[in-house]
């Protein structure tokens, strides 16, 4: 009896660890609340500022680019930097975070942060390719094949192939949410 309680109970905390790993929006919440900490944690040491600030404008012109072409669930996007990675939201969620690790410059942030993105991003990886194989199923295929899932191996001049402010703010109110990140890139530095 005492087994099987323990194997309920253990079974129960798996599938919360799994869902909150899917969970997108408390994903989000967690990555603004580290953007926020990292910034008021600020070390603004030269050295590293102009890196930081680097990988934070990247990780906000993938992340722009990208919410500007998708229509999530509906089509599967393959162009432009969706011909890059499977998930530049996701690239550039990791470079914004990345850069304001950076700016906090402590080990204690690049372990936590570095915690964060092993528990989040590839279970979230995964549940986002399984769901998109399974809506797009062998298009699907032929473009994972082909597409790494973050880090880029080419090189693409057209990026803003059917880009679109409006998607970019309407479907994925994505222009919010660099504005919260570069007033923090502010206030760090």
């Amino acid at each position: 009896m005492k087994h099987r309680i323990n194997t309920e109970q253990n079974s129960r905390e798996a599938n919360f660890i799994k869902l909150l790993q899917n969970h997108e929006a408390s994903r989000q919440i967690l990555a603004f609340i580290f953007i926020a900490l990292m910034s008021l944690a600020a070390y603004a040491d030269p050295h590293f500022i102009n890196l930081a600030l680097i990988l934070i404008i990247f990780g906000a012109i993938f992340r722009l680019i990208a919410s500007g072409v998708i229509v999530k669930n509906k089509e599967l996007c393959t162009i432009g930097i969706y011909s890059l990675v499977r998930h530049p939201l996701y690239t550039g969620n990791l470079l914004i975070l990345i850069g304001f690790a950076c700016l906090a410059n402590m080990i204690t942030w690049y372990v936590l942060l570095s915690a964060f993105i092993i528990f989040y991003y590839p279970p979230a990886i995964k549940y986002e390719d399984e769901k998109l194989k399974n809506i797009f199923n062998d298009q699907w295929k032929e473009w994972a094949q082909n597409t790494p899932a973050l880090i880029p191996k080419k090189l693409v001049l057209d990026l803003f192939s059917n880009w679109s402010l409006r998607n970019s703010f309407k479907l994925n109110g994505e222009p919010v949410i660099l504005l919260y990140v570069f007033i923090w890139a502010y206030v760090a530095t």
